[in-house]
């Protein structure tokens, strides 16, 4: 019986080839379009999701007010945070600070000079992110103030192997004042950050080597007072965030308080809370010190405007087979009078309708084949198009809805008709 449903399908598609040539380009741009907006929005909530510990991982932000009472948001904390928090508070596995650049620096060897984003991290950053090592060990790496770990992707730029430990390499980069320009050698090799993750680096430093060069200066980072890095705290299985939050939010006044008695920075010193580190990049706006949406709003609607695209490739598909079914009409009579149900018909259009909408996906596909480059480039993101077993399963979940939705009225439509009227 199905045998003989798409049997008759078939028939029906390559009968009328114009009609059926309408409603595959109308579907299959309406799936195009929505797998475009898939791929995107599957891209955006995905982004910082690749640390193991991501439900443990949280970064330290401080609450500060700004001269009109406005509280505002600052992710730069004291380099001296890290490790105090550690030592006090229990919920903490392990924490490391990070000190971002936003300018790069030049790596040579021999004739050969490259541009890289450099990044100055504690000792214990690889227990704290995952970032695989791909030789070299977690303990030893960032022992000493000497000592430099590459990205796989790196290496492979300059010396055309990961095979580089051991090696020295030339490193060029001043911050502002203070220059870090020295030979290094290459302690380590880690797997480059992910395309889907929001803190992009190349090479890594001891953070001990930052806290050695600027001492003294302004960017001293061995007082409290001093605000130019980022913290990040692994929280143990089972904490309660709330309660942490509460905990530390008075920690750095505390310190403060205690070391420079007299001293009015304290009154400048914001309140301390976390922030998941997955869901920074997604929740990244604040309204006066509260969590107020962020990115997550575009998702939302960008997923809203992909359910309508259906929507509406569904009606159009719906309207031009209803505009056809005048034509079945003797077809549906024959059938009811030699003894086929309402329920047997049903089936068979809608039958028809999923048929349509395979069609339409492998349409799509190329489509979305075809203009990913472009959207790339508009997008500004490096989103791959793999047949993995989330984008299959999705895909054909949706071109079943879609074929259901999009053949259920013509379905009844058809199935209603009586012969004897």
């Amino acid at each position: 019986m199905f045998k003989n449903y798409f049997r008759i399908a078939w028939r029906n598609l390559i009968r009328d080839k114009q009609f059926s040539f309408l409603n595959l380009l109308g579907l299959s741009t309406g799936l195009a379009c929505t797998l475009l907006i898939y791929l995107w929005v599957s891209d955006e909530l995905n982004i910082d999701k690749h640390n193991k510990n991501d439900s443990r991982l949280y970064e330290v932000l401080k609450r500060n007010k700004d001269g009109t009472g406005a509280i505002e948001i600052s992710k730069n904390t004291q380099g001296l945070l890290a490790e105090s928090m550690a030592k006090e508070f229990p919920e903490i596995e392990v924490a490391t600070c990070v000190r971002k650049e936003r300018s790069p620096g030049i790596l040579s060897y021999d004739n050969k000079k490259i541009k890289v984003m450099p990044a100055w991290t504690g000792r214990i950053f690889f227990d704290v992110f995952t970032y695989p090592l791909i030789s070299g060990s977690k303990s030893v790496v960032l022992s000493d103030v000497s000592n430099i770990v590459l990205s796989d992707k790196t290496a492979l730029k300059l010396f055309n192997t990961r095979d580089v430990i051991g090696k020295t390499i030339k490193w060029d980069f001043k911050d502002d004042d203070v220059d870090f320009s020295n030979v290094y050698k290459i302690a380590g090799v880690f797997k480059s950050p992910p395309s889907n993750s929001s803190d992009q680096f190349d090479v890594i430093f001891p953070f001990e080597l930052y806290a050695a060069k600027n001492a003294g200066g302004m960017g001293d980072v061995t007082f409290w007072g001093s605000n130019m890095v980022s913290t990040y705290v692994l929280l143990r299985p089972g904490s309660n965030i709330d309660a942490f939050n509460n905990k530390i939010k008075d920690f750095t006044r505390s310190k403060i308080k205690s070391l420079y008695k007299g001293n009015d920075m304290v009154n400048y010193e914001g309140e301390l809370f976390t922030q998941r580190y997955s869901d920074r990049y997604l929740y990244n706006n604040f309204v006066n010190g509260v969590q107020s949406g962020g990115r997550i709003e575009y998702v939302k609607l960008f997923s809203i405007i992909a359910i309508f695209i259906l929507l509406i490739a569904c009606i159009n598909f719906m309207n031009l087979s209803t505009a056809k079914a005048s034509r079945r009409m003797k077809e549906v009579g024959i059938k009811k009078v030699v003894g086929a149900s309402r329920r047997s018909l049903i089936f068979q259009y809608i039958s028809e309708s999923i048929l349509m909408a395979l069609f339409s996906l492998l349409i799509a596909l190329l489509f979305v084949e075809l203009l990913l480059p472009a959207f790339k480039e508009i997008t500004g993101k490096d989103i791959s198009f793999s047949l993995n077993a989330n984008l299959i399963l999705s895909s054909i979940v949706i071109t079943l809805l879609t074929g259901v939705i999009a053949g259920s009225y013509p379905a009844f439509y058809l199935s209603g008709f009586k012969p004897v009227s």
